[in-house]
């Protein structure tokens, strides 16, 4: 945003601009701006490592060219502008801009090519600066030909800004021609100092109480990443260009507003459906030149914002831009205030690799069209210069062109997004903006992010099943294992010490089956089977099915409301027991063995096979029926997992359709179905036990299960597949189970679509995700509108194929809400899950639509925060919670069990290295145990409803143990205005920031000798850790101050301590 621009958004809002400072007239070292002191700061995290921090441009010079001239030009503009022959020295705690000679004469270089030039070009881009030394400007002619030529010109971001390339161009083109620019009116220094000046305590207050009021708790606009977040931030980076719409310029004074509005409007609707929230913070960059007289000037006046846009209640687009104009006018009327500060007062921690405040930038108009030629015949373009390297993970920014339009560019972390992900955010951004210039007055949700043609691609793509011969029913599939010659005499089911062949089981089965006909059982009518976790139950199951009823299963241990509801809502005909029930027939009794064994027909594929009952929203569990093809559709999906020979651990409770997966999968192929008492379910030595006793092959089961064995001492154990599903497989636990066993699966599925939907491979510790769709199964992420999204999007998950279930029976009101045709008249199940997917039709599993935590305004995942606590080597589970005291007293927290004695405060560092502050759980409670729900998987709501102890009074700090401790909390409390500083405290929570930690490791650096990383208070941001890296580091240095420090008077500690 020009200076003009700017000066022109303050006058519309009445608010008017700083004086202009005036000349100081003296030549030498000066103190450096805050914005140079970040930078340096900055500079020093880098470590050398990337240019992150530079500003680069190459000017196409096409036509005959005077070399001479030209070096006398880029001479006479340093020469004009002293930040450019600037150096940064350190002097009594202070950053100074020294003065220093003119960069030397305009290096040639002679390229052989345009792939060749421009490499060069971005090589010379890529080489970093020493702040301490200098020059940090370069400057290199490359000549491709006698007539076409490229001026490179690199600067150090503490010299120049992206304005100042605009400067840089007119002042050579006049200068070139022999003119004489007047003199500029003030020197960069001249700012700094009125700055420093300008900015008092009240001024700065009245800033900050702004920003605290603007922001609130909105988090910062996000992009799920490709890959996790590295440890330290390498600032590698790459771009891709975009187009615009032509006339953005003339659609946003339509809408009586700047592009600069549009733009961040358009981009909040991009990453919302990205990222998920509507409400979120964007940094904008802005020329910081607040009057017109600083136009001229060269130097890093160019600063952030973080603008809040509010995309929420899905407003029209006309009103969106209005907010967005409104929020953009308001912020930059409270630009001044420097960012460390900002951040220091809106006590916003920071950590590494993580702006605080925002991680997607805006940049919008840093060059100045019109500018005057250079000379006749000359024609000079100006280019930005992308580097490789990227100091957020996101940056948009966009110039405008010389025929009035507008060119943008998406710099972007290549540690976190691949290039494919970052070309489909800069395309839907295009897309967006052609449709909110198309018509201001749509609803945001009605703005598709991709155009009609790449929707009809993705639909060509992924809405249709693989249709394959129609599958075998469970029953076809067992007789023919039980007629085969090889098979029948096989062990079919393994109940401790006894088991059925696949002859018995089949014989006994069809017993069943005539007896539940005989009591009035068989096609349309509802049986129930009512046994404990023995082999009666698989019988029962079997049988049911060979008499052409639906099965219903039940668990003795339920409430017996609950099985009266599921009675009664299911119209149940006859039930099946082991003689703990009053009325229908006992599964292990005279009836059984008496009855006939002749073959019973099979029934259709569209006969419903069992009824499954889940929660329901209501309270009331509700009835998933599943139809016998369905179910032999899901059993010929997972073909080639479980394999003939193979034994598998039946430990679900019946009640959980995963147990048609362990107790009828194996009949399928000639396998054997193990069946595990409940007891030794809940026992991880005892499930140990039972499989290798049972020569167990494939393992089934929750991460709960798995987790539970592995803490028993499990290893594998002999386990050629584990097929692991039910809730979400954290990236420990996947590396555990790869290092044990040499197949392991994540299974994905819904009651409604037959228990496992997708299947994922996994091979190593990394992310999991859910996958692909079975066989004659897809799956759709779309929008609100029922709109495919693209990939890496975020949408709903819909899921169609022959594995659907039939419905919810006597709720045809929640069966058509749930299941739909979609206009290309696939039948669809809306799952109320939030995925992602890649270009391979890979899903990616983000959480519930309706289950996801907002705490004061943050949206959080919990598996996020659970997979950092699960980071440290002291815990083996974690859960995150939301507990609620009252309306206005929600509080995040997170539970662990732990493998070893660590502090609760050991933890919540850990967090607090990781994430940003709204997602660190105020505690974490370690426990025994987590409770469970009757699938095994965690129960939230127990977690939920949990007493909390009461929080610790303010004040209740730890105190300092050694003398290092005491002279650093000394030190924070100076630093910081604390009253209190406990060792265990967070230095960035506390309000620290950038700056004030360089002023730390400066004390420490004069005190102890000792020179330590500019990123140690990131990686140690309490005092205790501190001061051990002190100790480590100079443990000399700390015996012999020891005693000095303790002898020191108060009025000794307060000079030492000030003197920065």
């Amino acid at each position: 945003m020009s200076p003009r621009q700017h000066s022109g958004l303050l006058a519309r809002a009445g608010a008017e601009p700083p004086p202009c400072p005036a000349p100081a007239g003296s030549a030498g070292p000066a103190e450096a701006s805050a914005t140079q002191a970040q930078l340096w700061f900055l500079d020093g995290l880098s470590s050398g490592d990337a240019a992150a921090y530079v500003v680069p441009f190459a000017f196409r010079l096409r036509g005959p060219l005077d070399v001479a001239a030209l070096d006398g030009a880029l001479d006479a503009v340093v020469r004009r502008h002293e930040v450019l022959r600037c150096r940064f020295a350190s002097s009594d705690g202070r950053l100074l801009q020294v003065p220093g000679p003119t960069p030397p004469p305009l290096a040639v270089e002679t390229v052989a090519g345009e792939d060749a030039m421009w490499a060069r070009a971005r090589d010379l881009a890529a080489e970093p600066f020493d702040l301490a030394v200098g020059p940090l400007v370069r400057t290199r002619l490359l000549r491709l030909g006698e007539r076409d030529h490229l001026l490179v010109w690199v600067a150090h971001h503490a010299v120049a800004d992206g304005w100042s390339a605009g400067v840089l161009r007119g002042e050579l083109a006049e200068l070139y021609g022999g003119g004489s620019p007047a003199p500029p009116p003030l020197q960069y220094a001249d700012y700094a100092g009125w700055q420093r000046r300008r900015l008092t305590e009240e001024r700065l207050a009245g800033h900050a109480e702004f920003w605290r009021g603007h922001l609130g708790d909105a988090p910062p606009a996000a992009v799920p990443t490709d890959r996790p977040r590295p440890a330290g931030q390498s600032f590698r980076g790459d771009s891709v260009g975009f187009a615009l719409p032509g006339d953005l310029a003339g659609f946003a004074a339509a809408l009586r507003t700047t592009p600069l509005a549009v733009l961040l409007s358009a981009l909040q609707t991009v990453l919302a459906r990205f990222g998920g929230a509507d409400d979120a913070v964007l940094g904008v960059s802005v020329s910081g030149r607040t009057r017109p007289e600083a136009e001229p000037l060269i130097g890093p006046f160019s600063t952030t914002v973080p603008l809040r846009v509010d995309a929420s209640g899905d407003p029209t687009v006309r009103d969106l831009v209005a907010r967005t104009a409104a929020a953009a006018l308001d912020g930059l009327a409270h630009q001044e205030i420097p960012f460390p500060e900002l951040v220091r007062r809106l006590g916003r921690a920071r950590a590494a690799g993580r702006n605080p405040l925002y991680q997607v930038l805006v940049t919008m108009g840093g060059m100045r069209p019109g500018a005057p030629e250079f000379a006749p015949g000359l024609d000079v373009e100006v280019h930005g210069l992308p580097n490789g390297t990227a100091r957020l993970d996101l940056q948009i920014s966009v110039d405008e062109t010389a025929d009035g339009g507008f060119a943008g560019r998406l710099d972007y972390a290549t540690d976190l997004y691949d290039r494919a992900t970052a070309r489909r955010l800069a395309d839907c951004l295009s897309t967006v903006l052609g449709a909110f210039a198309d018509d201001p007055d749509r609803r945001l949700g009605d703005v598709p992010l991709v155009g009609p043609d790449e929707e009809e691609r993705i639909l060509d793509r992924w809405c249709r099943v693989q249709e394959e011969a129609a599958p075998e029913g469970f029953l076809q599939m067992f007789a023919a294992q039980a007629a085969a010659g090889r098979s029948a005499g096989r062990a079919a089911v393994v109940d401790g010490s006894l088991t059925w062949t696949y002859r018995e089981l089949d014989r006994h089965t069809t017993r069943i089956a005539h007896t539940v006909r005989a009591h009035g059982g068989g096609p349309g009518t509802v049986v129930a089977v009512a046994a404990p976790w023995t082999r009666h139950q698989l019988a029962g199951l079997i049988g049911v099915l060979k008499a052409g009823a639906t099965y219903l299963p039940l668990d003795p241990a339920m409430p017996r409301d609950r099985t009266d509801h599921i009675l009664a809502d299911s119209g149940c005909t006859l039930v099946l027991h082991a003689g703990d029930w009053e009325g229908g027939v006992r599964i292990d009794g005279p009836a059984i063995d008496d009855a006939p064994d002749a073959p019973l027909p099979f029934p259709p594929g569209t006969a419903t096979a069992y009824l499954m009952y889940t929660s329901g929203s209501t309270g009331r569990p509700k009835g998933v029926a599943v139809a016998h093809r369905a179910l032999g559709n899901f059993l010929a999906a997972m073909d080639g997992l479980v394999r003939r020979g193979d034994a598998v651990i039946a430990l679900t409770s019946p009640t959980f359709d995963i147990s048609a997966d362990e107790l009828l999968l194996p009949l399928t192929v000639g396998g054997r179905t193990v069946i595990a008492d409940r007891a030794r379910t809940r026992d991880g030595a005892a499930l140990r036990a039972l499989a290798a006793e049972a020569g167990v092959t494939v393992l089934h089961g929750t991460p709960a299960t798995f987790r539970l064995m592995i803490d028993a001492g499990w290893r594998g154990d002999g386990v050629r597949t584990a097929l692991c599903g039910g809730e979400a497989m954290t990236p420990r636990l996947a590396g555990e189970l790869t290092e044990r066993v040499p197949e392991v699966w994540n299974l994905y599925g819904p009651t409604e679509a037959t228990v496992w939907a997708l299947s994922h491979r996994v091979l190593d510790g990394g992310p999991v995700p859910i996958g692909r769709p079975l066989s004659n199964m897809t799956a759709l992420a779309l929008d609100g509108r029922l709109r495919p999204v693209p990939p890496g999007a975020l949408g709903e998950l819909y899921l169609g194929g022959a594995g659907l279930a039939e419905g919810y029976p006597r709720l045809p009101e929640l069966t058509a809400e749930r299941f739909a045709v979609h206009e290309r008249g696939l039948r669809l199940y809306r799952t109320g899950d939030v995925v992602s997917y890649d270009e391979h039709g890979v899903f990616r599993f983000h959480g519930r639509a309706d289950d996801q935590i907002k705490l004061r305004g943050f949206r959080i995942e919990p598996g996020e925060v659970e997979a950092c606590l699960l980071r440290h080597p002291a815990v083996a589970e974690a859960a995150v919670v939301v507990h609620e005291r009252s309306e206005d007293d929600r509080r995040l927290v997170g539970y662990v069990r732990t493998r070893a004695e660590v502090a609760e405060e050991e933890l919540l560092g850990s967090l607090r290295g990781e994430l940003p502050a709204p997602m660190v759980p105020g505690s974490v409670v370690a426990l025994d145990a987590f409770p469970r729900t009757a699938a095994g998987k965690t129960d939230r709501r127990a977690l939920a409803a949990r007493p909390l102890a009461a929080p610790r009074p303010a004040g209740a700090s730890r105190p300092p143990r050694t003398p290092v401790e005491r002279w650093l909390t000394g030190c924070w409390r100076e630093l910081l205005g604390r009253d209190e500083v406990g060792v265990h405290d967070d230095f960035f929570a506390l309000g620290g920031h950038s700056l004030l930690a360089a002023r730390v490791l400066a004390r420490i650096g004069a005190l102890y000798g000792v020179e330590l990383p500019a990123d140690s208070l990131f990686g140690r941001p309490t005092v205790a850790a501190l001061a051990e890296l002190v100790e480590e580091t100079a443990p000399a240095a700390a015996d012999d101050l020891l005693g000095r420090i303790e002898d020191l008077s108060d009025e000794e500690v307060a000079r030492l301590l000030a003197a920065d």
